[in-house]
């Protein structure tokens, strides 16, 4: 039976469907829902689809669905910064902010900011750190073993240096040490050491990807990278630097660095470059590495899986150099896969340049 309900003009049915009544009721308590607040994602432009599903979960649950044409509109929005952010910095963040307005607006409103952060900060917050803190006390098994073959006096290059893990102890060997650093705090703490010890230290504070650094040509019978290389964000980086770096070499010096090579036939999709430079494990597969230096004058030494090195060569009393050093070298960084061997491992690369005449 149905009756005219002469207040709106229409049909109602008399009996009810109450799961129906439900929701509708659901609905008029969402309109009044309230809340506000902030989510800060990093920037990888790779996850935009996964970060307009995680935010339109979040805000369904206070009661505000997007339409299609809003999710597009969220979509386009998130992709600009997300790779604005990227490409300044991997360590930049993607902060939205929101609000639920109750009624009678039930509406939803967020704004997309950039935090932007550079290397350079991010390591600010490590200086003045215990010692060891997040570098480790110890110098690298590596860069010990090949420091002992040269003679005292010899020029080395420490690049990236830090607190001077291992300058330091490459000075007290008798080498005269030139320390670039890009952060100023760090190259403080070094200069300290430095006076307190009467080191033949030099603290330069540069950064090697700077276009107008410039290194003295021929000087270095040793160069080190040690945990730099995993900041750079892509091959041409790495191959700007080694150039840089191979120049720099005296001829016979030796060029260590600690480098994420991805296994043999494995070639990371964009998602985990992404990702890896993130979490300070940039990677680069074997065909990349043989393209950066095959123009170069440097012939590969040594090709050793780092952790095993350094777990076999550093005092026992000195491992592990850092709370986070075995999972990191593994690239653990990089992928979540317990009981699993990550695909890309860190190893330590060991070049000679070859004589030029």
């Amino acid at each position: 039976m149905a009756k005219r309900d002469l207040k709106v003009g229409r049909t109602v049915q008399r009996g009810h469907n109450h799961g129906g009544l439900r929701q509708a009721a659901v609905k008029v308590i969402d309109r009044r829902v309230m809340g506000s607040g902030s989510v800060a994602l990093p920037c990888v432009p790779a996850l935009l689809d996964s970060y307009v599903e995680r935010l339109c979960t979040m805000w369904t649950a206070l009661g505000r669905t997007f339409s299609a044409s809003e999710r597009e509109q969220l979509r386009e929005g998130l992709a600009g910064v997300l790779r604005a952010g990227f490409e300044h910095s991997p360590h930049t963040l993607m902060v939205v902010n929101y609000e639920a307005r109750p009624a009678p607006k039930s509406t939803l409103a967020y704004t997309l900011q950039l935090q932007e952060r550079s290397v350079e900060s991010y390591y600010e917050a490590w200086a003045g750190m215990p010692a060891g803190a997040h570098f480790g006390k110890h110098a690298d098994a590596m860069v010990l073993a090949l420091a002992r073959q040269l003679t005292p006096g010899a020029h080395v290059l420490d690049v990236g240096a830090g607190h001077g893990r291992n300058s330091v102890p490459l000075c007290k060997l008798g080498l005269k040490v030139d320390a670039l650093e890009p952060v100023e705090s760090l190259c403080d703490e070094m200069r300290a050491q430095r006076a307190r010890a009467a080191l033949e230290l030099s603290v330069i504070r540069g950064d090697l990807l700077d276009p107008e650094l410039e290194l003295a040509s021929e000087r270095y019978q040793l160069v080190i990278l040690s945990e730099i290389v995993s900041h750079f964000r892509d091959s041409a980086q790495l191959q700007g630097a080694l150039a840089k770096l191979s120049a720099a070499l005296a001829r016979d010096g030796l060029l260590a660095m600690n480098v994420f090579v991805c296994d043999d036939g494995y070639t990371p999709e964009a998602l985990v470059r992404q990702a890896a430079q993130v979490a300070l494990s940039s990677s680069f597969t074997r065909s990349e590495l043989l393209t950066a230096t095959q123009q170069l004058p440097l012939g590969l030494l040594r090709d050793e899986p780092a952790l095993d090195y350094e777990r076999d060569h550093v005092p026992p009393e000195a491992w592990p150099p850092t709370p986070w050093f075995e999972g990191w070298s593994e690239g653990r960084n990089i992928f979540d896969v317990p009981g699993q061997v990550p695909p890309i491992r860190l190893r330590w690369l060991v070049y000679q340049k070859r004589g030029t005449s």
